[in-house]
C-alpha cells in the first residue's frame, strides 16, 4: 500500500524578541503529502522550560483538538488528515517575570510514531525565541497580551472560548492603587455562559440593557511586578435564522 508522508512546516514565532506582558504565538502546519488519509496521530509541542511563561492556549484546524499544558508539553490530536490537506496549529504563551533570555519550542508530528512513514526526517522542527525580562523602573506598566479564540470559524450553537491576557511589566505592584480591571466586550452573535481568570482575579458578567447587546465581562484583581493574568470567556454562538 501507499505509505503516508506527514510533513511539518517550519515554525514561526511572533513577536520575536518578546517582552514581559506579550503573548508569543508559535504557528506551524502539518501536511499529509500522500494520496491516502493518514489515520489518527498526535502533534506534540514541547517548551524547553516554562519558567517565566504562562500557557494561554492552543488551537488546530481540520478537526484536530488541542489539550492543555502538561508539564512543558501541549498535544494536539486528530482522527484523520485527508490526503493533500494540512492542519494549521497555533500555540500561545504569555511572557511574565523571571523568564530566561531565550525559550525553544520543539514540535514533532506523529509524536507517538503510530503511523508508518516513508521518512520521519521531516516530522520535527524547533524554534528559538529571544525574551526580554526587563521591568520598567519605579512604575506600573499594564500590558495587554492579546486575544486567542478557538475554534475559528465557529458554527451556530457551538461553544467557543476567548482567552485574554494582561500583565504588569512594572516593578511596582498594583495593590493599593485600585484593582486592575480587564474588560472583555462580548461580540454580537454570542451568548454569555461563564468566565474565569487566574492570579486571584474575579470575573463578573454585565448586561446593562438586559438584551445581551453591549454586554461585557469585567475581571478584577491586583498584579505583582512581572505578574500576568489569563482570563477565559466561554460563550456559545447564537443559533440564527
Amino acid at each position: 500500500g501507499t505509505s503516508v508522508d506527514l510533513i511539518l512546516s517550519e515554525i514561526t514565532d511572533s513577536p520575536d524578541p518578546a517582552n514581559i506582558g506579550q503573548n508569543v504565538t508559535y504557528s506551524f502546519s502539518v501536511t499529509n503529502a500522500s494520496t491516502s488519509g493518514s489515520g489518527a496521530f498526535d502533534i506534540t509541542s514541547v517548551m524547553d522550560s516554562v519558567s517565566g511563561l504562562t500557557f494561554v492556549g492552543a488551537s488546530a484546524s481540520q478537526g484536530f483538538t488541542c489539550a492543555g499544558l502538561v508539564g512543558a508539553s501541549v498535544t494536539c490530536s486528530g482522527a484523520n488528515l485527508p490526503a493533500g490537506q494540512s492542519t494549521e496549529v497555533k500555540v500561545t504563551f504569555m511572557v511574565s517575570g523571571a523568564t530566561p533570555s531565550t525559550h525553544e519550542l520543539t514540535v514533532k508530528a506523529d509524536s507517538g510514531e503510530v503511523i508508518t512513514e516513508g521518512s520521519e526526517a521531516n516530522n520535527e522542527q524547533t524554534e528559538l525565541t529571544s525574551v526580554s525580562a526587563a521591568l520598567c523602573t519605579g512604575c506600573i506598566d499594564l500590558v495587554i497580551g492579546g486575544i486567542l479564540d478557538t475554534p475559528d470559524p465557529v458554527t451556530d450553537g457551538q461553544a467557543l472560548t476567548f482567552i485574554t491576557t494582561a500583565s504588569n511589566a512594572g516593578d511596582i505592584p498594583t495593590t493599593g492603587m485600585g484593582p486592575v480591571t480587564l474588560r472583555f466586550e462580548l461580540p454580537i452573535g454570542v451568548d454569555y455562559v461563564s468566565a474565569t481568570a487566574t492570579a486571584g482575579f474575579t470575573c463578573t458578567y454585565h448586561d446593562p440593557y438586559a438584551i445581551q447587546v453591549l454586554d461585557y465581562v469585567d475581571c478584577t484583581g491586583d498584579l505583582l511586578p512581572g505578574q500576568g493574568v489569563v482570563a477565559t470567556q466561554d460563550p456559545v454562538a447564537q443559533v440564527l435564522g
